[in-house]
């Protein structure tokens, strides 16, 4: 229903054509991606999936099964040759580490090219959702994904590899640990920077407190003198 009701409001987009009279919906073919481990095992007809219900609502209770397509059995080599967004993002969706990035390489030239034409803004913003959430899932830096996104916004679909030139997943590797490591040594540098901190404080309230023990023995000192001297000014009279 969903995917009629974005349908009607692109082509409603011109006016009101779905109130027509001829208007008709087109074929949707029910597809599910599969890219997890093992075989596919639910049930692919939707009534089997209901609850049985009385007889006299069957007709109303949707019947159609639905394709599956397990994503692990396409290799790169047959997702190039659709040539469309689909395949493309089948493809990134094949990356699952830093490693996988290799099935980036190569891409044939106009692979991309073939298909950025017909892009409307928003298969290319769904495109560069997809594509951001897949290479974060496979812990491609941030920097990089940036950089295909950004090219994709832009248009310049062949630029969008072109940092895979000599990329190498150790060095990418090396540089997040140096980096983690010196977030970690930051950490530890403000927290015992605070911990200073607290200390100095608690000496500074030290100080104040001793002080002020002085300032009452001091006074309670004098408190007793003058007690003293009232009674003894006291007897004399």
């Amino acid at each position: 229903m969903l995917i009629l009701d974005a349908y009607e409001k692109e082509v409603n987009a011109e006016g009101d054509i779905s109130g027509k009279k001829d208007f008709r919906y087109p074929l949707v073919l029910p597809i599910v991606f599969y890219d997890g481990e093992g075989e596919w095992t639910a049930e692919t007809n939707f009534l089997q999936k209901t609850e049985p219900n009385d007889p006299l609502y069957a007709k109303y209770i949707p019947t159609f099964e639905y394709m599956v397509v397990n994503l692990n059995k396409l290799s790169r080599e047959a997702l190039l040759r659709f040539g469309d967004p689909l395949s493309f993002m089948m493809l990134i969706d094949k990356i699952r580490r830093p490693e996988d990035m290799s099935l980036l390489s190569n891409i044939p030239a106009g692979y991309v090219q073939s298909f950025s034409d017909s892009l409307n803004e928003g298969i290319k913003k769904l495109l560069v959702d997809v594509i951001t959430s897949l290479l974060v899932r496979a812990d491609i830096p941030r920097e990089e994904i940036d950089v295909v996104t950004h090219d994709i916004q832009e248009r310049r679909y062949s630029e969008m590899f072109n940092w895979l030139e000599g990329y190498s997943v150790q060095e990418t590797r090396r540089q997040v640990r140096e980096e983690e490591r010196r977030v970690w040594e930051e950490k530890l540098q403000q927290a015992e920077t605070q911990r200073q901190q607290a200390e100095a404080q608690r000496q500074q309230a030290e100080a104040q407190r001793q002080q002020a023990d002085r300032e009452k023995a001091v006074l309670e000192e004098r408190i007793r003198y003058l007690e003293q001297a009232v009674k003894e000014q006291g007897l004399r009279l």
